[in-house]
């Protein structure tokens, strides 16, 4: 059963009206209790000849999604490896965007390049803990108030990160004052709201804001490269398109699990596609303002050293220009002296 949050799942079969099998799981019970210590609930078993029934009885504070397979042992053992693969490349590209920039930011100290490095890895964070790999490595027998809580709270994470780097890399605040001042309240007030209901431990409320903002971040993204691309800012259209891209993928995956999509490998791996594609135009959108800001630099530094009517050297630029050749100079007469000298000594 494909989804790592349901608390607790009991499962009967019944073979001409006698029960055969009763497994009981879900990450409501401890790790090495479980029938099958997966990540999802899982158990093996086999049938008898003829017409079997199987009941489910499942309980939950999350979302009701319940996809089953019935698979072969083997089927279910290639499946797991090609899932591994899938997810492996996807955050694996992530990460190394994530670290990438990280370098970025401590080498020139601009915002942008550290929230974005923040938001691809609380990205890769959240989807670790939703697809239920994060608790299975880390924290198996914690509980499942404890996994709904990180659920969501990584949920929020990535968002956050997220409209702080839209608005300061699209500089929002120049041109869009109210829009910039709305996401802030939008990205501080949510947060606020979920610690408030975290203290009164109501995980519905919580959880209702987290999907509230996991909502409105992709809107605001939207919103925000529009806005952008209106005043002609430099490289909102690829941000712009970059945006609708991830979230129409996250859309799908967010309809798919409130069941007005049908659930499949394809809409609920819809979200990791999207965002994967949107860290890679978002890259090369950073990497081509480093470019532009590298190049800006140069010419400042070129403006610099010549004067403005004439364009030949003015006194720094001449400093600049004569400076190696003064150190060579410097040297070879050190050098000479030093020549001079030995043969003094020899001729001693």
């Amino acid at each position: 059963m494909e989804t790592p949050w349901l608390d607790y799942v009991d499962t009967y079969i019944v073979h001409n009206s006698k029960t055969l099998s009763a497994v009981s799981g879900g990450d409501g019970i401890p790790y090495e209790e479980r029938p099958m210590q997966y990540r999802v609930f899982a158990f093996e078993t086999g049938f008898e000849v003829g017409y079997s029934e199987i009941f489910i009885r499942v309980e939950s504070k999350g979302p009701m999604v319940i996809p089953i397979r019935l698979d072969e042992v083997q089927q279910a053992i290639q499946r797991d490896i090609s899932t591994a693969y899938e997810y492996g490349l996807i955050y694996g590209l992530m990460f190394a965007l994530a670290a990438y920039n990280f370098i970025l930011f401590v080498k020139i100290r601009q915002n942008e390049f550290g929230l974005y490095a923040l938001y691809l890895t609380g990205f890769v964070f959240n989807s670790l803990s939703y697809t239920g790999q994060l608790h299975t490595i880390f924290t198996p027998n914690l509980g499942p108030l404890y996994q709904d809580w990180m659920d969501i709270s990584l949920m929020i994470t990535y968002s956050v990160f997220g409209l702080h780097f839209a608005r300061t890399t699209l500089k929002t605040k120049m041109y869009a004052p109210k829009l910039n001042k709305f996401v802030v309240w939008v990205a501080s007030s949510i947060p606020i709201g979920m610690l408030i209901g975290a203290l009164f431990n109501n995980l519905q409320i919580s959880m209702i804001l987290a999907f509230a903002l996991n909502s409105s971040f992709a809107f605001l993204f939207i919103i925000m490269g529009f806005k952008a691309v209106k005043n002609n800012i430099a490289s909102a259209n690829l941000f712009f398109f970059a945006s609708v891209t991830a979230a129409s993928c996250i859309g799908i995956s967010t309809s798919a699990v409130a069941g007005i999509l049908p659930y499949n490998d394809f809409t609920f791996k819809a979200i990791e596609v999207g965002m994967a594609l949107e860290g890679i135009l978002l890259a090369i959108l950073l990497a081509e303002r480093f470019r532009t800001a590298q190049r800006d630099k140069i010419i400042a530094e070129e403006n610099a050293r010549t004067d403005e009517l004439t364009s030949l050297n003015n006194r720094r630029g001449f400093r600049e220009a004569i400076a190696p050749l003064w150190q060579r100079l410097r040297h070879e007469k050190k050098t000479s002296q030093l020549y001079c000298s030995t043969l003094i000594n020899l001729s001693r």
